[in-house]
This record gives structure tokens, sequence and C-alpha cells, in this order.
């Protein structure tokens, strides 16, 4: 059982009827294959090995939850952290709430934060794909995220909805004259506010308008004080949703951005559409769900703290095959759509494919391998100080085993 204190203190958010439940978990994985180390090599043979624990609680009521989870990770590379004599260690935490305050208002609150130490290529993973990469090998970073969303149904046909961003990051070693491109430090917080409107039961139109403010900060023995930048961001879009079939719907958004960098006192207008289409087939033990999406976005990069237009497209299918195999295929491309690259050079274009297949060996262990493909390269208008492109093939395996004290054993741990 949850501490008495912690009950008392969460019991007038989560309403009557409190369930508890906790969990425990250890996931394992081995990658090999042709890796890179660091930025502007091409990749070499190596062998990553990965080893996560998680803990957490949740409680859960008719109208709310609240999960809290604690997951350190240790990481060992051969070649790479194998100088060190000891596995990278990161410590992750994650906080998850939702409450439905009324029958037609609800509240969302999601808080992530990363302290620890993490490889080249495992940067790459954290980060959203297309962001910019630290040259050093071995990166100490803190990192936290955090969303506060409220929504309210206005009528049968209207909701009106807001949500509050927040995002912290620092490098926690310093620079040096060997070493000069660290991780910067930076906060960026956003706020949107969204309406959207039901024309009937298949199709939807919506209006949101945004802002955001980024400051960050890189720690350079060369240049200290102009390493400073603060950009401004304010943007809006319309959207419309239409549900074409019982299985199959398309979502458009279309939109615009302005970004004002204070430092340099450049105005840019980064221009926003988007289309995703979700379908899904099969019968009774095989059942699929695919999703494609693709345009141009604004990006935020926070590796290089900008904020830019990038094309992207990402498909994704997903099968089920009876009640223990499940396999997984994504594919994404993308590239910066800025006119010029960035200074100094970073990978602005990423493509990468994903297999993945989950082998339920129980209700408390599952079995996993799978293949994945990569390549990085430099702006496509890219023409001095290149890094060299680098590409990655390898295969995996991986095993996870989790128990907990309700009929779901741990499994909603992540």
């Amino acid at each position: 059982m949850l501490p008495s204190s912690f009950l008392l203190l969460t019991l007038p958010f989560l309403g009557g009827g409190v369930r508890t439940d906790l969990g425990a978990a250890v996931g394992m994985e081995a990658r090999a294959g042709m890796i890179p180390l660091q930025a502007g090599q091409a990749a070499s043979p190596a062998v990553n090995s990965t080893v996560n624990l998680l803990v957490g609680g949740r409680l859960r009521s008719r109208r709310s939850s609240l999960e809290l989870t604690y997951s350190p990770e240790l990481f060992f590379q051969v070649p790479g952290t194998i100088e060190l004599g000891r596995p990278l260690v990161l410590h992750q935490g994650r906080l998850s709430y939702q409450n439905t305050i009324t029958a037609r208002t609800s509240a969302g609150l999601s808080v992530l934060g990363r302290v620890g130490e993490v490889s080249f290529n495992n940067l790459q993973d954290i980060l959203q794909p297309g962001t910019g990469v630290v040259q050093a090998e071995v990166t100490s970073l803190a990192l936290t995220t955090g969303t506060l969303s409220l929504n309210h149904q206005t009528s049968r046909r209207n909701e009106i909805g807001a949500e509050a961003m927040a995002g912290y990051q620092t490098p926690l070693d310093s620079a040096s004259a060997l070493s000069p491109s660290t991780l910067p430090t930076s906060l960026d917080t956003s706020l949107a506010l969204t309406d959207t409107y039901s024309l009937s039961a298949l199709d939807r139109l919506g209006v949101s308008v945004r802002g955001g403010y980024l400051i960050s900060q890189r720690d350079s023995p060369t240049a200290p004080s102009n390493d400073l930048q603060r950009l401004v961001a304010f943007g809006g879009s319309f959207s419309w949703a239409r549900q074409i079939s019982l299985r199959s719907s398309i979502t458009s958004n279309a939109g615009w951005a302005f970004t004002y960098i204070q430092e340099l006192a450049i105005v840019s207008l980064v221009p926003i559409a988007v289309v995703n289409y979700d379908v899904g087939w099969g019968r009774r033990n095989q059942q699929w769900q695919a999703t494609f999406t693709g345009g141009v976005r604004g990006f935020l990069d926070r590796a290089s703290a900008t904020y830019r237009p990038q094309g992207f497209a990402r498909a994704q299918l997903r099968g089920a095959f009876g009640p223990k195999w499940t396999s997984n295929l994504s594919l994404f491309a993308s590239t910066s759509l800025a006119p010029d690259p960035l200074v100094p050079s970073q990978y602005e274009s990423t493509a990468s494919v994903i297999q993945t297949t989950n082998y339920r060996v129980s209700n408390r262990t599952i079995f996993r391998f799978g293949a994945r493909a990569s390549l990085r390269g430099n702006h496509l208008n890219g023409s001095e100080n290149l890094l060299r492109p680098q590409g990655e093939l390898t295969g995996f395996v991986g095993l996870r085993y989790n128990l907990g004290t309700s009929r779901a054993d741990g499994s909603w741990l992540r």
C-alpha cells in the first residue's frame, strides 16, 4: 500500500473509490552492428547494452488517475564507454495526472525529467528526430519538460482548450577549448489556445493560436558573450478532421508562425501544412493499423536552440497476431527547410527505418527483437565545413519482466 500521508494528500484531487497499484519492471537490450560514436566520424562496429529498471505507483478513481514512475538506466558501449570502466547512468522520472473535473471539463498534467549521462548516439533518441548533434562522445545533462492542459465543452458541438508547456535543459559538464560544443542551457515556454467545432458526426473544424519564448546560452570559452540568444514565436493554424469510415480518418492542419531573434533582429516566417491519415483493417486474430503523416512544420531544435521550418514524413505500420505477437514498422525522414544551414554545421537531414517484433511469453515477460537503419546528413544547401554523413545499421534483442499488485502486473510502467 502507498503511505497514508500520500493518499490523504491526493484524495481531494482523485475523488472517492481510489484504487492503488504498485509495479516494478526490468528491461534489458543488446544492440550490435555499425554504430556512430562521434559527430563527423563514420560508424564503426560496436555493441550497446542497456539495463532499465522501473518502479512506480498509480492511483485511480472513477474520474481521475495519477501515475509516478522512476527509471534509472545503465548503458554500456564497446568500444566507447568501456574506456570509463563503468556504465553511463541516466536517471528518469515521470508524472502523469488526468482529472475529469465535471462532465464537460477535464485537466491534465505531465512532467518528464532526466538527469545523467548519455552517449552520442543515444542522445539522438532522447531528442526529437532531426535535432542537431552535440559533438561530445558522452554528454552529462539535466532535462525536463512539462505540459498542463485544460479542456472545456461549451456546447454539444464546441470545445475550447488551453495548453501551457515549459522545457529546461542544461549540460552538467563544462566546455573546454578541446571540446567546445556542448548542449546549450535553454528555457522554452509556450501557450496554445484552441477552439474545435463539430460540423457533423464526421467533420470537425478547429482554430488555434500559440505563442512561445526561448532563451538559450551555450558555454563557449572562445566567445562567452556572443552565445546568448532570445527568440519569440507567435502563430496560428486552422485544422479540419474527417472520419472517413469506422476505422479510417484524415486530419489536415495549415497555418504560420512568426519568429523574432532579439540579438540578431531577424524576423522569419515559418509555414505550417501537415496531413495525417489513419486506417485500420484486419480480422479476428489479425489486426493492422497504419498511420501516415507528413508536411511542413515548425521544429524546435533543443540541441542548437533554434526554431526553423522542417519538412518531414512518417509512416508507421502496427500489427497484432493473436494474443502473443505484435509487430511495428516505423519509417521517418526530415530535413531543414531554412534557407541557410546552421553554423557551425549540424546534421539537419535524417532518415530512419525501425522494425520491432514483440512476443509475449507470459503476462509478465516480453521478448523483443528487431533491426534499425538510419542516416544523418547536412543541410541540403550546405557547401562549407560539412560534417561527414553518418549511417547506422544494427540488430537488437531485448527482454522485459514486470510485476505489480494488480491484474496488470506492472505492464503499465513506461
